[in-house]
């Protein structure tokens, strides 16, 4: 077996036979250093750390354990083993092939390996952390028994590169030695996905790189033009997103026959044009070579509209520069139409249509900001609309990622500077609405809503209802409560706006027209009255006996001093009438789980019920201590301080940061990833 380092452009091979590993690049074939002759493989991770699995060829068995070579030694003495339980559904099987691994075996994050046997029809995964075995392995089991599945290793060059992907450590291509088929883990890793290889024939050494963008695969194939022999030293690379073969190489061998691939890595240079590949073959040697590929030619976009006439056979043409293309069209365009086509002349309209681009679901683009990216349909007939002809729109067109979007130099027309509005009362006369107030200083229309049951509508125009509507607003959705929406020319065709905020709410709609929020106060459901009640000095757990908190002014913070004979207690309205009488307490507030530990000065959460806290700072009741209860964040803080009210655990109220797994701040995190979460002096990894 054989693996290629990061960065060194050279491959390393596990000569089990004679207990070496041996380093062959452009120079020639070095000794790299002796081993104890196990493995039938070998595998590098992302920070050059070499890895073998320990079962020898003919044993039959793997015992899922793997020699770990730090980067840098040369000496079985350095070498780190690692001992995995097997698998499971697998049961006991040889680690015949291993590829690459994506990580670094001894970070904090680590690395995943994954191994296939040529006998068995499972694939196991491992993953390592610190230099030690991390959460239990896995098996899948493989498509069909009848292949002879080679290596498996992560379709990523990094963490980073993987991380956009999601699921990193399912990310795997399988190669069957003597097939045409390619496979991979679906979606939800229990299954198989599969792509056919352009040619056939090569053995156990495949690697893949990415340039420019596009994913290449490299492998040993049967060239054109060989009939039925082929040349144990040809490799072809092909293009992923196409499955073509853009560059092949012969090797000058006399012996045409047999396929003894062994080992190849590829490496991208910095021109970001070329590969360097480094390949070892056991009956042609090593050679290294750089592959320049040819680039993808960019397809010309047009566009068609009244600024030229409605000509799809002298269509206007998109500029293209890093990957986006734009064109800034006539004042007042409306409409138009684009394509990859052009046509003959200016009535072939079906072969402009035959590269035509619509925008999904016929939207209109009526943000004028850039801000929002609308998606990209192939094919049909409809126009792209920009929602209102005010201003010359510039449109910016993103091909390989279906999106577009635009910018206005202009706002959206003001009609009169007014802005009316009707149905918060239940009324809908578009002769006499009611006028939103105008807010100089913020540059908002607002309005108090105290009951909203039939929805509402705006306009800047008052008089018939052709004129209000022509003249009105829309949004895509119901508004969600205080968060700022846009708004879309023309009154909704389904009806009303509305929201899902409850009354009473304020609307606020920017001086422009060009957005609507509704501010909604934060519902805080605070008794009238509070106490502390259980361990108390005067008397534990007596229900005419409890210690009142005051109400603070922010209106639901609660806080007071309490002399305490105990740890246990918990809250509640008031007082009861007599002894026993726990209905008289009124409304109980408590711990989720009963004898919830509370530490001096940390907030806890609470919530309404029976359950009882225990406070266990404390030894030395009686003891006097201050309790603050804030029924918006539903924490409670026991405090030996009389300043409990203002702080107390840093921790608690501190930012959340995220990092990435290389340690990289994220300002941003995405749903799915998986994130180093830091807060104050806690850290954490978890999945977001």
């Amino acid at each position: 077996g054989a693996t290629g380092r990061p960065n060194d452009k050279a491959v390393y091979v596990n000569a089990y036979t004679v207990n070496k590993i041996y380093k062959m690049d452009a120079n020639g074939v070095t000794e790299y250093m002796e081993t104890d002759g196990t493995g039938t493989s070998i595998g590098s991770d992302n920070a050059g750390n070499l890895y073998w699995p320990t079962g020898a060829a003919g044993t039959g068995t793997q015992s899922h354990s793997f020699r770990i070579l730090p980067a840098g030694k040369i000496s079985m003495d350095d070498v780190v083993t690692v001992e995995f339980d097997e698998p499971g559904e697998a049961g006991p099987q040889r680690a015949d092939n291993s590829g690459r691994a994506l990580g670094d075996f001894f970070s904090e994050e680590g690395a995943m390996v994954y191994t296939t046997p040529s006998t068995a029809t499972y694939v196991d995964a491992y993953w390592i952390k610190n230099g030690e075995a991390a959460e239990a392995s896995t098996s899948l089991e493989l498509p069909g028994a009848n292949n002879t599945f080679q290596r498996a290793q992560p379709w990523a060059t990094s963490v980073e590169e993987a991380d956009a992907t999601g699921a990193w450590d399912m990310c795997f291509y399988l190669y069957t030695a003597n097939g045409n088929t390619i496979y991979y883990p679906n979606e939800d890793f229990d299954g198989f996905a599969s792509v056919n290889r352009v040619d056939q024939r090569s053995a156990m050494a495949f690697d893949w790189f990415m340039l420019g963008g596009e994913s290449y695969l490299v492998y040993g194939a049967k060239l054109p033009g060989k009939g039925a022999t082929w040349c144990n030293g040809d490799i072809v690379i092909v293009r992923q997103s196409d499955n073509a073969i853009v560059a092949s190489y012969e090797a000058a061998i006399e012996n045409p026959s047999g396929q003894a691939y062994a080992g190849i890595s590829c490496f991208p240079n910095e021109d970001n044009n070329s590969v360097t590949i480094s390949v070892w073959n056991s009956r042609s040697g090593a050679y290294q070579l750089t592959a320049t590929l040819p680039q993808q030619e960019t397809p010309a976009l047009y566009a068609a509209y009244a600024g030229q006439g409605w000509n799809p056979g002298e269509p206007v043409e998109f500029n293209y520069a890093n990957g986006v293309y734009s064109y800034t069209f006539a004042e007042g365009t409306g409409e138009f139409k684009m394509s990859t086509t052009k046509g003959v002349d200016a009535n072939d309209w079906a072969g402009f249509e035959q590269g035509v681009i619509c925008v999904a679901d016929d939207k209109k683009i009526e943000d004028n900001t850039g801000e929002t990216k609308y998606a990209l349909y192939v094919g049909g007939n409809a126009n792209i609309n920009f929602g209102y002809t005010d201003g010359q729109w510039t449109a910016y067109v993103d091909l390989a990622n279906g999106l577009i979007w635009a910018t206005n130099a202009t706002n959206k027309p003001v009609a009169s500077g007014k802005l009316y509005i009707v149905g918060i009362d239940g009324s809908f006369d578009a002769a006499n609405p009611t006028e939103m107030a105008y807010d100089e200083a913020k540059n908002v229309f607002t309005i108090d809503v105290p009951a909203a049951p039939y929805g509402f509508k705006l306009s800047t125009e008052k008089g018939s209802w052709d004129k209000f509507n022509a003249a009105g607003f829309h949004t895509e959705a119901d508004i969600v409560p205080n968060e700022v929406t846009a708004l879309l020319p023309g009154s909704p065709s389904s009806g009303n706006m509305n929201t899902t905020a409850t009354a009473p709410y304020t609307i606020e709609v920017a001086g422009d027209y060009s957005t609507i929020k509704v501010v909604k106060g934060e519902e805080i459901n605070v008794p009238a009255s509070l106490a502390v009640i259980g361990e108390l000095a005067a008397g534990k757990w007596n229900t005419t006996v409890v210690a009142p908190l005051e109400l603070k002014e922010d209106g639901y913070t609660y806080y007071g001093e309490v002399d305490m004979a105990g740890g246990w207690f918990s809250l509640c309205e008031k007082a009861a009438a007599t002894d026993g009488d726990w209905a008289g307490v009124g409304t109980r507030y408590g711990a989720a789980v009963d004898g919830t530990e509370v530490a001096n000065k940390t907030a806890v959460a609470f919530q309404q019920g029976t359950n009882a806290f225990n406070i266990v700072s404390f030894s030395d009741y009686p003891k006097k201590l201050y309790f603050t209860v804030d029924f918006k964040e539903m924490t409670v803080v026991v405090s030996d301080e009389p300043t409990a009210v203002e702080a107390i655990d840093a921790d608690n109220n501190a930012a959340v940061e995220y990092y990435n797994l290389q340690g990289i701040r994220v300002n941003e995190p995405v749903k799915g990833q998986f994130y180093i979460v830091r807060k104050g002096n806690e850290v954490s990894k978890i999945v977001l």
